[in-house]
């Protein structure tokens, strides 16, 4: 892959640089073309890196296969859970579907992360995964919300939606999270609804296409 190869469209390179700086950007790119072929995103010690290299596999093809969730998902939460709050897992025992294994792994540790930083502050988020045709994963935090002039564009690209008092986590100022999801939903057939209320947190779902019979 060509060092000099942008994984951002002119319209996404503009708004990265607003909000992390030209430079900050700039060095990105340049470990991202040394990093990304590797594929070994989870090893990439940089956030913001790290937020980079998943948002750009999220746009490539998926490689599917029958996938069960259950052991990825605890997986990720047992990897984000911070020592606070409490964190509740619900899931039945599994949960099968078509779909790449990599970008699904992507897609719970984005969720599953989002979910945790916004409920650092109050006493506990509960995550479940919910049996439907395909598979329904419900994230519930009980952080602070998004405010509804921000709900239509919370899934775009380089949008940050954390109160402007609030410190951020490094990987969310690039304000990719969820953008990522929901790239990796769609290309799996599905798609992510965000349902939201100001001071009493946040739902993600996200529906999942069924396993295709053989």
């Amino acid at each position: 892959m060509a060092a000099d190869f942008c994984p951002l469209n002119a319209a996404e390179r503009s708004q990265a640089q607003e909000l992390i700086g030209a430079d900050r950007l700039e060095q990105l790119l340049r470990q991202w073309a040394e990093e990304y072929p590797r594929r070994e995103t989870r090893t990439i010690r940089d956030p913001l890196l790290r937020s980079l290299c998943h948002y750009v596999e999220a746009a490539t093809t998926p490689a599917p296969e029958p996938l069960d969730l259950i052991a990825m998902f605890i997986e990720n939460v047992a990897l984000l859970r911070p020592a606070t709050p409490a964190v509740v897992v619900e899931h039945p025992d599994h949960c099968v579907i078509h779909a790449d294994a990599a970008m699904l792994q992507i897609l719970l540790h984005e969720l599953i992360d989002n979910a945790i930083r916004h409920a650092m502050h109050r006493a506990e988020i509960r995550l479940e995964l919910g049996s439907r045709p395909g598979c329904s994963l419900y994230l519930r935090d009980n952080g602070c919300g998004i405010d509804p002039a921000q709900g239509s564009t919370v899934c775009l690209p380089f949008r940050s939606i954390a109160p402007p008092h609030r410190e951020r986590h490094p990987a969310q100022r690039m304000g990719l999270g969820l953008a990522t999801a929901s790239r990796i939903a769609a290309a799996h057939g599905g798609h992510i609804r965000i349902a939201s209320e100001p001071g009493w947190g946040t739902t993600v779902s996200v529906l999942l296409a069924p396993l295709r019979s053989a």
